[in-house]
Parts: structure tokens; C-alpha cells; sequence
């Protein structure tokens, strides 16, 4: 560890004082990386075991693996960001809507009070759906043609991260591994 030195007067507390808040400035921004690199890996892993909850057994074919794989990491400054980019991630995050379950905005049924809308299902919904699976009672087919609930593995992550104090935890780890480094070195 470090020694530090200086006189007791004025001018040589003032340099130690600034030369202190030069380190303390590092540090911060060295905890704070590692606190963002932990936080999205963090949050990938609890995504990926919200996502493969997901899906139904029999349903754990090259799609997961593909939408596991499509997982996107990047810290830019002091932003961090995770993203899905396969083109089914989104409709197993947010869902796309459960055949007769509520009212559409335009619907004339809507506008009369009454039930919900019939449920229309283009077949550019169908086309896409048998893109890998040429199954009509495969999970894919079944959410985009006739809809799916959602499973927000991402969102749900976020909250355990949030609300569970997971980030607090993850703070922690990172100054320890920081901190710890310098505490080490001699």
C-alpha cells in the first residue's frame, strides 16, 4: 500500500487535498464502470432464465437458442444498454395481444359498448410464424396468429434488479473489486 507524506502547512495540505480528489475521481469512475459491467451481465444472465421460464418445454428448440444469442451488450459513457435484437424477442417481451381479450380503440363494437373486436390474423402473421417451425401448434404460430401473453423477461429482470436491490449488491461487488485491487498491491 501507499505511503502518503506532507508537511503541516497550508499549501502542502491544499496539494494533498487536490492530489486526493484527483484518486478519489479516478476511483469513482473505475467503481462505476465495473458497476455497469456487472449490472448487464447481471441483468443478461436473469433475462436469459426469465426467457428460458418461458417458453414451454417442448418448445426449447434453435429459436431460444438463436434469441439467447441475440443478446447485446454496450456501455456508452456513462450508459448502459441491453437489448434483444432477434426478430421474435420483442413479441415475447411485450406479447401481441390474446384473441377476444379486451377492446380494440377503433372498433365499432368498442365505440357502442360492446365486446371485443373480432380478431383479424394477416397472413403476413402466418407466413411469418412458419418461418423455422412449419408447426401449426408450435408456441411461435400460436402467439403470432392467435396471440400470446406476455413474458416480459426483461422487464421482470429490471424489477428483481430494482426492486430486489439487486444493483445494491452489484455497487458493492464492484467497489470491493476496485477497491480491493489497490488495497492489494503493495
Amino acid at each position: 500500500m501507499s505511503t502518503i507524506s506532507f508537511e503541516f502547512n497550508k499549501k502542502s495540505v491544499n496539494a494533498l487535498t487536490k492530489s486526493l480528489e484527483k484518486i478519489q475521481k479516478e476511483l469513482t469512475g473505475k467503481v462505476n464502470m465495473r458497476f455497469l459491467e456487472l449490472s448487464l451481465l447481471w441483468l443478461k444472465e436473469k433475462s436469459i432464465a426469465n426467457l428460458n421460464n418461458s417458453f414451454p418445454e417442448r418448445e426449447k428448440s434453435s429459436d431460444l437458442s438463436e434469441i439467447v444469442a441475440s443478446f447485446n451488450t454496450e456501455i456508452i459513457g456513462t450508459n448502459a444498454r441491453l437489448s434483444n435484437t432477434h426478430k421474435k424477442a420483442t413479441y415475447i417481451e411485450f406479447g401481441v395481444g390474446i384473441v377476444g381479450q379486451g377492446t380494440h380503440a377503433q372498433s365499432e363494437n368498442a365505440k357502442i359498448g360492446g365486446g371485443a373486436y373480432k380478431y383479424n390474423v394477416p397472413s403476413k402473421a402466418k407466413e411469418y410464424a412458419y418461418d423455422k417451425t412449419n408447426q401449426q401448434d408450435s408456441w411461435f404460430y400460436r402467439g403470432l396468429t392467435q396471440g400470446n401473453r406476455a413474458s416480459a423477461y426483461m422487464y421482470n429482470a429490471f424489477m428483481d434488479y430494482y426492486h430486489g436491490g439487486e444493483y445494491r449488491k452489484i455497487y458493492e461487488q464492484a467497489f470491493s473489486e476496485v477497491v480491493g485491487k489497490l488495497a492489494k498491491k503493495k
